[in-house]
């Protein structure tokens, strides 16, 4: 692996956000061993508001392998919390073993917006519940998580929706991968939510304004 540090001080930033995204996603990258293609500037992001906002449930929809659902797992019981994990995928045929027998979790396989029934069965009430979608990233699929699940996230807690940057940083792949523009819509029509951009503490965010924090009930 080329390209360090004090080689590339003089690259453009859209020419080094290309390049931490092929680090990112390359089979190499894992958690604990399970793949993995968070952001670790992110992640570290996470755990900081894990251990601020202390949520008794964290939906996680768009699994994989499960490697961040092991990490997110981990953050909770080092943090000395009893948080739930709901994790909601289409398919969970690659979703490893280890992330199956994680402790006092559920997994969901079928379409997030029409598995919302399930999921929502699942809260107890006066849980406070913070959702991520780490699923299709694509506009239309993005706003439709966001106008049905935002119901279910409590106020001071996230609605974080990730791979804003599909759009706004690495290359436009197509015209409907645009989760930030999900995102910029969503607040637009509920004013439950405000987007924290200070969230994005090292600049350098997968997630460009989808950091969403319920301020109303």
């Amino acid at each position: 692996m080329t390209n360090y540090m004090e080689e590339i001080l003089d690259m453009k930033l859209a020419e080094v956000l290309q390049l931490i995204h092929g680090r990112v996603i390359c089979t190499k990258n894992h958690y604990l061993g399970i793949r993995t293609y968070r952001s670790p500037m992110d992640t570290w992001v996470y755990q900081q508001i894990i251990w601020e906002t202390k949520p008794d449930v964290l939906i996680e929809i768009g699994n994989k392998w499960g490697g961040s659902t092991l990490m997110f797992s981990n953050i909770i019981q080092s943090a000395g919390l009893n948080t739930r994990i709901i994790g909601v995928d289409k398919d969970h045929s690659i979703l490893s073993e280890r992330a199956r027998e994680i402790p006092n979790s559920v997994f969901i396989e079928g379409d997030a917006v029409k598995s919302f029934d399930h999921v929502a069965d699942l809260i107890k009430p006066g849980e406070k519940v913070m959702i991520m979608d780490d699923s299709s990233h694509m506009y239309n699929i993005t706003l439709a998580i966001l106008r049905k699940y935002h119901e279910l996230v409590t106020k001071g807690q996230y609605f974080i929706i990730e791979d804003g940057i599909g759009n706004n940083g690495l290359p436009k792949k197509n015209r409907g991968y645009n989760a930030y523009k999900a995102c910029e819509d969503f607040v637009k029509e509920c004013h439950e939510f405000r987007i924290d951009r200070a969230r994005e503490l090292f600049v350098l965010t997968y997630n460009p304004k989808g950091y969403l924090l319920r301020i109303k009930e």
